[in-house]
Parts: structure tokens; sequence; C-alpha cells
């Protein structure tokens, strides 16, 4: 079924690697700003899942699941014991038969976000091609994902997902608010207009969803606790993983929090479930090793939770969801819904559309 046969419109899903709400204003990305103002917006954004990772948020925009179901609470956790046995279905496989496609900056979210469920998807295999030009990080810079967006594009398929990573990268290397990272937004702005650009001829029929997995916030790196290390130290019978501003202990003793009474840096801490604590910093500390090289961004806390929300394109669910979001704020578990939704695919609408 092609979107030229569909009585409903095709959508486009953009996910924007590390750019927080606050980012959407015109002297950073000027066409992101103009989209919004011209669409639905919610300026404060939406909500990420905890913790405010890639992983664990692209996996529930994609699905609507919340960790608690699709079980990656970390970027860490994924392909951990914890991890097995989920059974969450993505957007791509519950809007079969709609054509699909799936293009990201990070590969690794191929396997991560069940990539291979959408029709078509970049990198094959999750794995870059040798002439791919890489981040400080080694995924995939916006310049080289773009090409591979305008061509999916281009086959018009029913529903196409695209992310774009470069902010990640620089926010954590030099800071969110670091002159690259600001530079960064700016590139990342400019692949987006001219991605959406090759959706002109035919914006009526699109709808066009903006989002981002999470925020980045300054850390600094004489402020950085090595959970790990301490649970160690302690005899703690739990493994811990680092994650930016957070960290999550999973294991038998993840229920018992005296051991980080008293634990400088620390902010507070709760339980998820049986066997899984997630644990976040003050402002500007962060979790990691004394050998884990510097850093000046990171994410995973609830300072970093403020996700892009703009909804776009000429259909007229674009002023049903811009009601929506003046009524209610959105969550990462509500985009998967709303892309099923706009294709007419039982009754997945989320609250308020």
């Amino acid at each position: 079924m092609t979107s030229a046969m569909s009585p409903n419109p095709a959508v486009v899903f953009v996910i924007l690697d590390g750019v927080g709400a606050r980012q959407v204003r015109p002297d950073r990305m000027p066409a992101l700003h103009s989209l919004a103002v011209s669409g639905a917006w919610r300026p404060d954004g939406s909500q990420a899942v905890m913790c405010s990772a890639t992983y664990p948020n692209v996996l529930t925009l994609v699905t609507g699941s919340p960790p608690a179901e699709h079980r990656v609470f970390a970027n860490a956790l994924f392909g951990h014991a914890s991890t097995e046995g989920a059974r969450t279905r993505t957007i791509f496989e519950r809007a079969a038969p709609f054509t699909s496609e799936f293009v990201v900056g990070d590969q690794y979210l191929i396997d991560v976000a069940k990539g291979r469920t959408a029709g078509r998807h970049w990198p094959p295999e999750g794995i870059l091609p040798a002439s791919t030009a890489l981040d400080e990080f080694g995924y995939a810079a916006d310049a080289a994902v773009l090409p591979h967006a305008i061509a999916a594009a281009q086959r018009r398929p029913d529903l196409l997902a695209v992310h774009f990573n470069g902010p990640d990268t620089a926010s954590h290397l030099h800071g969110p608010n670091s002159a690259a990272a600001i530079e960064s937004y700016r590139t990342t702005d400019t692949a987006l207009a001219a991605f959406l650009e090759t959706l002109r001829p035919r914006w009526d029929e699109l709808l066009v969803l903006i989002t981002s997995d999470h925020d980045q916030e300054s850390v600094d790196d004489e402020q950085r606790i090595d959970l790990a290390g301490l649970a160690v130290t302690r005899g703690i019978d739990a493994v811990v993983f680092h994650e930016g501003t957070a960290a999550v202990v999973v294991g038998p003793d993840a229920g018992d929090e005296r051991w980080l009474t008293g634990v400088p840096g620390i902010e507070g801490s709760w339980l998820c479930e049986p066997g899984v604590r997630l644990v976040t910093s003050t402002a500007h500390g962060w979790f990691a090793t004394p050998e884990y090289p510097g850093r000046g961004g990171g994410h995973g806390g609830h300072r970093t939770r403020d996700q892009v929300a703009v909804a776009t394109g000429g259909h007229p669910m674009v002023a049903q969801i811009a009601h929506a979001w003046h009524h209610q704020r959105p969550r990462a578990q509500d985009w998967a819904p709303l892309v099923l939704s706009a294709l007419g695919v039982g009754a997945a609408a989320a609250p308020g559309y």
C-alpha cells in the first residue's frame, strides 16, 4: 500500500539527538523554529522517559512503551540480561502493510530500536559503509545521513523515520551551551531544512512530527562519581551502569539504598521495579569511572528530560495536535500512538487527539 493510494496522510517522524526543547529558537535553529511557530509547538517540549538517554527514549518513541516494558533503562543496558524477553512492537510492525523506512545517524539504533522491522533501513544491518563521514564518536555525520534521508523521502513511503545525531556528540564533548554545540544545532537545522524541502511538493498530504530523545546539561569533570567502583568497595551485589547524570543499579541489592547515603554528588534515587534502581546526580555532577574520558555535557537525569515537540505539514491533524498540546504536555510514550493514529491504524490515538 503506498501513500498515493492511502486515504490517510504519509507520516514523517524526525528524531534529533541531544537537542533540548530550549534550543528551538531563531538564532540557533531558525528552520525548526519557523516550522514550530507556523504549526503545532510545545515550547517546553515533550517529556523523556528516565533515564533520559538515547536508547531508552528512541525505543520508547518508536514503540510507545516505557522502559518497564521494553526493558532498556539506559544506553549501556541494551543487550544486558535484563532486556531479554522484551516483546514490544515498533510503529513499523504495527503499521504494516503501510510501507516504512528508517534512516539513522547512530548505527546502533538499527538493533536498539528494532530498525529491521521497517520495510527498509539505513545503514544496512546497522553497519556504516566505509566511505561514511563520521563524527568524533564514530557515528554518521548529519551530512552523511542527509542524502539517505532524501533518497528515502523520494521513494514516498507511508512512514519515514529519520534520526540526526550531530548535536549529541558536540554537546558531550564541549557542553550543550558551548560554541561547538551551538554550531552543531545550526548544522543539524540546515540538514533538517534540506531534508524537508524535498517534501514540499506533497506537503499538503504530510504529517511531519519532530522530536528529540533528550536534552543535555553541563557537567564538571571534577565532580564525577564512580558509583560502580563504590558498589564494589562496599560489597554491593549489583551492577552499576553509568549514564552521565544518572546511573542504573541492577541486581539483588538494588532495593537497598542505604549504601548511597551521604555519597557526595547524589541528588536522589528511586526503585523503578524490584532489582532496578535509578540514581541521579546534583547539578554539574556525573557518573563515571576515574579513567573515563572527560566530558563537557551529559544526560540521564531529570534536568535533561525536555524533548523537542513540533508537528507540522499540511494535514488537518496538525491543528488537533496543537489543541491537545495546549492542554496537556506530551510524553515520549505519546509519539508512537500519534504516528499510528495518523496512519489510521487501530485505536492508536494518544489521549487528547
